[in-house]
């Protein structure tokens, strides 16, 4: 019987080695390994080596080991939106992809790329848009969670003694797919006042709802064997601007507390608390006196009668005007023996003499004081401008001293003259402008320049195809630039290939920044926002943004025809 043999044709496909190589016949049970060059594959083993054995009938096992160039199919992810409509992409090659509601893609580009082992990267491709807890400021969130999913909405509070930053806010978040939405958080409540103590008692907090922190109240009472130092059995304080006013102090029942107000007295003990048996001396303000001049704590009561002050001398008529000067004091028509009063100038104005006076026997004591006006020192001494004599704080009207500007405050300098208060220079330090800042992509054209041709003013332009952030000049102000405008990218338009099913396309290969399209479908094709919608759609419209074309919510791709 004859013995079959294999054949083997040689040369081999392109990409595609055999070992032997020189041989293209073989005997039974005889191998030949395949290799394949880069970029190539066994699309049913999908490796790069194989071996095929020659079989008893003449047919090779397997029977087909050529090299194909390696590719990717579609890939059959539930999460990517679409996945059959995507092209058999060769090794390397990219596809652009979006994916399910509640999902993102994996690459923040939104593009996969086919690898060596056939599948597309990155692996996977689309994962659940999630949010982690947020940091709210100042705020306890209720119910928190680690991670929240797409559409969550948690809520929060703000701590005690804060509130919402902006109050026409509800303290909600909602997770998105851009992250949380703008949270502002709590600010604390100007004013607002931390819970006090009462040693020696207890607070009982207000049950009202809603009472604004920094106008709240509390009332307390002492333990037993303990009183209030203000007399009665219980107290109530006020929050004030951050203030606790009122709050109770409780002290031992053998004890004394505050002394009643007596009027008319000076030097009166601000005590909370008295020994028993403890005497306190009363004085009297100038102008008053009293037959009686202690008081004395006796089993926690102050025996009676306590002192009064009543008026003795004559008094005085309003205090004399000063020209720009004041007294703070309330107007009447006569000021007992004994009141004091002080006068205090306007601003840029210095008091010579007694401010105080002080009624005696019916005239006010020592002549009254005068307001003379004077100049403080020049502004911007030893920083706009160099002074060499000593520089004072005061100087009075007619004083005059002479200046030079530092460096880079232009000016030759002069003489300046104290006038009503006021600093009078023939000439202003100013500082010099340093040239204006460049732009990248474009340069400054117009420009304004002062009298020693430094530019303290200039406008922008853009290189072509190149937009500016915004137009208009920009100046300097004290030896400073602001900000100059940016030149915003053009979009390249002539990426759009044919399988895109678009006509009427632009002639130009860039768009400006800024400039919207649309962009049709060729006639017989349509497009989808979503594959079983009922709209079909034969306009796109596209926007160039800073350099990135935006479509909106989908591809420019006319993937669909009519039938």
């Amino acid at each position: 019987q004859t013995m079959l043999k294999c054949n083997l044709s040689l040369p081999p496909t392109r990409g595609t080695s055999y070992t032997p190589a020189d041989r293209n016949l073989f005997l039974p049970d005889e191998r030949v390994t395949v290799t394949c060059a880069s970029g190539f594959w066994n699309s049913i083993s999908r490796r790069t080596e194989n071996t095929m054995t020659c079989k008893e009938d003449g047919k090779w096992s397997p029977s087909t080991t050529d090299c194909e160039r390696i590719t990717c199919g579609d890939p059959r992810d539930p999460l990517v939106s679409s996945p059959y409509y995507w092209q058999r992409g060769q090794l390397r090659g990219t596809q652009r992809y979006n994916c399910r509601t509640g999902f993102k893609t994996t690459n923040p580009r939104g593009v996969a790329t086919c690898t060596s082992d056939g599948s597309w990267t990155p692996e996977p491709l689309c994962e659940e848009i999630t949010c982690d807890k947020p940091d709210i400021l100042n705020a306890v969130i209720k119910d928190p969670k680690t991670r929240y999913k797409i559409n969550d909405l948690l809520t929060y509070e703000c701590k005690m003694n804060y509130e919402l930053l902006d109050s026409t806010t509800r303290p909600t978040a909602t997770c998105t797919t851009n992250g949380w939405t703008k949270t502002l958080g709590c600010k604390e409540i100007e004013g607002a006042c931390i819970n006090p103590t009462v040693m020696n008692g207890f607070i009982v907090q207000s049950n009202e709802r809603n009472v604004d922190p920094r106008n709240s109240k509390i009332y307390s009472s002492c333990n037993v064997g303990f009183k209030p130092s203000t007399g009665g059995w219980w107290g109530e304080a006020t929050c004030t601007e951050g203030t606790w006013s009122g709050i109770l102090e409780c002290i031992d029942q053998s004890q004394c507390g505050r002394i009643s107000v007596i009027p008319n007295t000076r030097k009166v003990p601000h005590s909370e608390v008295y020994k028993n048996e403890q005497t306190v001396t009363i004085d009297c303000k100038v102008g008053y006196t009293s037959e009686t001049k202690t008081i004395k704590c006796k089993d926690g009561e102050w025996q009676t009668p306590l002192p009064a002050c009543r008026p003795q001398g004559v008094p005085c008529d309003p205090p004399p005007k000063v020209e720009n000067a004041i007294v703070k004091i309330l107007y009447k028509n006569k000021y007992r023996e004994g009141f004091e009063v002080n006068y205090e100038c306007r601003k840029s104005f210095e008091i010579e003499g007694h401010k105080k006076l002080t009624c005696e026997n019916g005239s006010w004591t020592t002549p009254p004081p005068t307001c003379k006006q004077y100049c403080g020192k020049p502004e911007g001494a030893g920083r706009r401008m160099e002074i060499p004599d000593q520089v004072l704080e005061r100087y009075e009207n007619g004083n005059q001293i002479d200046y030079t500007c530092i460096n880079p405050h232009k000016g030759p300098g002069g003489t300046a003259t104290c006038k009503n208060g006021e600093w009078h220079m023939p000439v202003e330090c100013n500082a010099s402008c340093p040239d204006p800042p460049p732009i990248t992509n474009g340069d400054f054209t117009k420009e304004k320049r002062d009298v020693e041709g430094v530019i303290t003013e200039v406008s922008y332009q853009c290189s072509r195809q190149f937009t500016l952030s915004f137009t208009g000049s920009i100046r300097c102000l004290d030896g400073k630039w602001p900000s100059p405008p940016k030149c915003l990218r053009p979009c390249e338009i002539s990426t759009f290939d044919a399988e895109y099913n678009l006509q009427n396309l632009p002639k130009k290969d860039y768009t400006a920044h800024g400039e919207k399209k649309t962009l049709h479908c060729k006639e017989g094709y349509y497009h989808k926002l979503k594959r079983y919608s009922l709209w079909n759609i034969e306009e796109i419209e596209m926007k160039c943004d800073d350099g990135e074309l935006q479509y909106g919510e989908h591809m420019p791709i006319c993937n669909y025809r009519y039938s």
